[in-house]
């Protein structure tokens, strides 16, 4: 996904703690970012820099050293601030060669933050990708697609706890030849290796079906700080697909992931509400994903949406997630 795109400013509002600071929210998307007064104006194309961005080690970043180059949700005087706005020109950018919308990641250099995976985790390479066929694993965050309200609304939906784990895939071919990936990486079989005992312990490996595959949040101990406060670590399903030359169904409907998880006896996310999409704005689902909590009581990464009933391909892979913004404050380090 990009990490740094052309936006245009909506409006400009003055921070009430800081004479200095204006809040500053751009065209089409939902965050919000406190910047230094008089520096812009509305109309103007910017360069915006999502929050979870890593950027180079330049002059105009330095603030950003002690934060290891890394673009966080912050507070500045008590309201919150989500990205970064640039000018164009520090970038060498003719707003006539540009438009909204546009990424411009190979100017900037700015790239994606992935959290570092531990050791226990790693494994070694089969493939430095998934199997073909297999989606990643990156659902949308709603400030970026808040025309999901809209789609949304009246229907039928479920929302899942987002497990803050390690995302994990596991996939049996039409050849039979089993594969477990993280994230990115198809993985090696080890015993030693975290993603793979997890296939043993549910036995993936001997159940799965040709074509079947599951994607799941890796929880528990050494995993993310293991904020569920697990003893050992499980699954949580939140994905089923079946990949097969004769019948690719990608994001199966949720009826189907529930059976699914029966049958392989795996535990699927957790369900946080299923009934009529009713939430108005954008300020309501992150309130909403500020109240969700863990079994344990600690607060939750955020929640996922999904329509229950998809009329169609297209809208079975309608999706989005809602960070929680206490979760951000709390545990982006």
């Amino acid at each position: 996904m990009p990490q740094s795109t052309i936006r245009k400013i909506q409006s400009l509002e003055k921070h009430p703690d800081a004479d200095r600071l204006e809040i500053v929210k751009l065209e089409g998307l939902g965050w919000q970012v406190i910047a230094q007064s008089g520096l812009h104006k509305v109309g103007d194309l910017v360069i915006y820099v999502e929050i979870d961005s890593v950027v180079p080690e330049r002059e105009c970043f330095e603030f950003l050293r002690n934060k290891n180059w890394r673009v966080k949700t912050i507070k500045l005087r008590k309201q919150i601030s989500q990205g970064l706005i640039l000018p164009l020109v520090d970038f060498g950018i003719d707003p006539g060669g540009v438009n909204v919308g546009d990424c411009v990641d190979d100017i900037t250099g700015i790239v994606h933050y992935e959290k570092p995976v531990p050791v226990q985790l790693a494994g070694q390479i089969r493939k430095n990708q998934l199997p073909p066929g297999i989606p990643k694993t990156d659902e949308e965050r709603i400030q970026n697609c808040t025309d999901y309200i809209e789609k949304f609304q009246g229907r039928e939906c479920y929302v899942a706890l987002k497990h803050d784990g390690s995302s994990a895939t596991y996939f049996m071919d039409e050849d039979s030849d089993f594969h477990v990936c993280s994230r990115n990486l198809d993985l090696k079989m080890s015993s030693d290796n975290i993603f793979w005992r997890m296939a043993f312990k549910y036995g993936l490996n001997e159940n799965l079906t040709p074509g079947e595959c599951l994607q799941a949040e890796l929880i528990g101990n050494g995993v993310q700080k293991n904020k569920e406060g697990l003893k050992d670590n499980e699954l949580r399903v939140f994905n089923y697909h079946v990949v097969r030359s004769d019948n690719n169904e990608l994001f199966a409907p949720y009826g189907r992931l529930v059976n699914v998880c029966k049958r392989l006896e795996v535990p699927k996310a957790d369900l946080f509400y299923e009934g009529i999409f009713e939430w108005k704005n954008l300020q309501e689902l992150l309130d909403l994903a500020d109240s969700a909590k863990y079994a344990n009581g600690s607060q939750a990464e955020g929640l996922v949406f999904r329509l229950l009933n998809p009329q169609n391909r297209n809208e079975a892979t309608w999706s989005f997630k809602v960070i929680s913004n206490k979760f951000l404050l709390k545990n982006e380090e």
